[in-house]
């Protein structure tokens, strides 16, 4: 997306977007939240997180692999687990 284009969605200026691109600044919440929206349609929006109360990524499992591993651990209708088979394609 262009500058102009960002401009023009915005309403903000040409050259404000240009300035508020092209060096680190403090941005306001109301310009971040503009210019998130007119870049990918988000809106921001409050909670309350506590990420120091999560668990660690390495000691989460993902929930697709607690799914295959149920399904692994179920017998087919052969009686044999599925991850004792094997299939050439």
């Amino acid at each position: 997306m262009s500058q102009a284009d960002l401009s023009r969605r915005t309403g903000i200026p040409p050259e404000r977007i240009s300035r508020l691109l092209a060096q680190p600044g403090n941005w306001t919440f109301n310009t971040l939240a503009d210019l998130l929206f007119a870049l990918t349609g988000a809106v921001i929006s409050g909670a309350v997180e506590y990420p120091l109360d999560r668990k660690h990524r390495a000691q989460a499992r993902p929930a697709w692999l607690e799914a295959s591993r149920k399904i692994d651990d179920e017998p087919n209708k052969a009686g044999s687990s599925p991850s004792s088979q094997f299939v050439l394609y």
